[in-house]
């Protein structure tokens, strides 16, 4: 991840290990390693590519519904890293994510 694309965000990420599954452009499940309110990074065996749309259930821990980003577009992608950016999140769900990042 180069400084610049660091230096760009608006939310700050925090360090996280939750299990994610996606599907779209490209179908797998993961671990996101860090999450922001707008995005996150994604440790996966599926490869995906620069622009792949996904939609993303993102499961905390203690909650049995997993969070539904409807819509996600990968930035990057390196090996089995990559980094999404959260186009579509519903109202409920946005309060949800903000609620679980809140110090």
């Amino acid at each position: 991840m180069n400084k610049d694309a660091v230096e760009r965000r608006q939310h700050p990420r925090h360090e996280v290990q939750l299990p994610v599954l996606f599907n779209g452009d490209r179908e797998g499940s993961g671990t996101i390693q860090d999450l922001s309110v707008n995005g996150s990074l994604i440790v996966s065996p599926t490869q995906v590519e620069t622009g792949d749309h996904l939609s993303l259930w993102l499961y905390l821990p203690q909650e049995a519904v997993p969070i539904l980003i409807e819509g996600a577009e990968v930035r990057w992608s390196a090996g089995e890293r990559f980094g999404v950016c959260f186009l579509t999140l519903q109202p409920h769900e946005q309060i949800r994510l903000f609620q679980y990042l809140k110090p």
